[in-house]
């Protein structure tokens, strides 16, 4: 679950790279000579790539709807619980790195981390879940 803003820009980045290698395989086929071996081949890859697309789209969708519902989660901590939660699953950051920027040793990051935790999951009946 770390760093969830970077992993759904990462799935969108490659959807739309993807994308444009479907639309480059596909304007290949428009050279060929119809019912040619070469024209079959690219025309797979281009029914693979869109698979591709569309599989990378709904893991998309799942990681927005997940993060999306540890933000709401995060509404019902504490403010210093929440932020913490926040700066360690959803922007990434170390334990030390959150410790320096809110000027509190690791230790005490642990115990307002595990607290958080301990709430989420003791108030939530439909547990986040990473496949």
């Amino acid at each position: 679950m770390i760093e969830l803003r970077k992993s759904t820009q990462n799935a969108l980045e490659r959807i739309e790279q993807m994308k444009a290698q479907a639309t480059r395989t596909t304007a290949l086929l428009d050279g060929l000579p119809h019912g040619s071996t070469m024209r079959s081949k690219i025309g797979e890859s281009v029914v693979k790539l869109h698979t591709v697309i569309a599989e990378l789209e709904t893991d998309y969708f799942e990681l927005l709807a997940l993060l999306n519902q540890f933000r709401a989660e995060l509404e019902t901590l504490p403010p210093r619980e929440a932020l913490i939660l926040q700066m360690r699953y959803i922007d990434g950051d170390s334990f030390r790195a959150i410790a320096k920027t809110l000027s509190l040793s690791t230790p005490r990051i642990f115990d307002f981390h595990r607290r958080g935790l301990k709430k989420i999951l003791k108030a939530d009946s439909n547990p986040i879940v990473i496949r």
